[in-house]
């Protein structure tokens, strides 16, 4: 991207963030365009691989709405699990984190924990 359109990109940025309204002229907007594509298009998204079935116990990361949306691990021990499930609620406090086992949902961070 060259300099004229990072500079293009900050002052539309500072425009938005102050909620004032920006008109471009179509050649500006299709330079934008084709300058955001250059940077959008060059990162291919990361290919997640699904976890090995041998492997039990699942750490997954849910939406909102309860639809997955990533794996965070997996493991064949109860115990690494949990380990993983605890780390993973520690370092996404906002997400909802659930362990599993099959289809069985062992733990999950929305639904309140016995005390020990």
């Amino acid at each position: 991207m060259s300099l004229p359109d990072q500079a293009l990109i900050e002052v539309l940025h500072a425009r938005a963030y102050a909620k004032r309204p920006v008109r471009l002229a179509p050649e500006t907007a299709l330079r934008l365009a084709a300058a955001l594509h250059a940077v959008i298009g060059t990162k291919a998204p990361r290919q997640q691989r699904e976890p090995d079935p041998a492997l039990g116990f699942l750490v997954e990361q849910l939406t909102e709405l309860g639809v997955h949306e990533r794996f965070i691990a997996a493991a064949d021990h109860v115990e690494i699990a949990r380990a993983a499930y605890d780390a993973a609620r520690v370092a996404y406090p906002r997400r909802r984190i659930v362990l599993r086992h099959g289809a069985h949902a062992v733990a999950d961070s929305e639904r309140k924990q016995k005390p020990d």
